[in-house]
């Protein structure tokens, strides 16, 4: 029950967001840190920029960093759970699955 209710909390927490209230941090001093950090992330989203010449700005970035082949690179990294701290001492070579 006790998970539902957290659940139920959590939607809540987020529509109030979604619908521009702004939370307050000593609020949410009893929750976890899982908890608040998503609460952070939702406020972050619904202040976002996202006007035409902010998505200029991201699609310059995104280009530039397809053409270095960065973004391929990095998301290759994030599809095979790739950890870069196991990489030091193996550059060049490539794993297989």
């Amino acid at each position: 029950m006790s998970e539902k209710h957290s659940l139920e909390s959590f939607i809540s927490d987020i529509e109030k967001i979604v619908s521009g209230d702004t939370i307050n941090p000593p609020d949410y001093e009893h929750c976890d840190e899982e908890y608040k950090d998503l609460l952070s992330i939702a406020q972050m989203l619904t202040n976002a920029d996202y006007s035409t010449k902010s998505q200029r700005l991201l699609e310059k970035i995104i280009s530039r960093d397809m053409e270095n082949g960065e973004v391929d690179d990095d998301l290759d990294m994030v599809a095979g759970g790739l950890n870069l701290n196991d990489m030091s001492g193996e550059k060049g070579k490539k794993n297989g699955i």
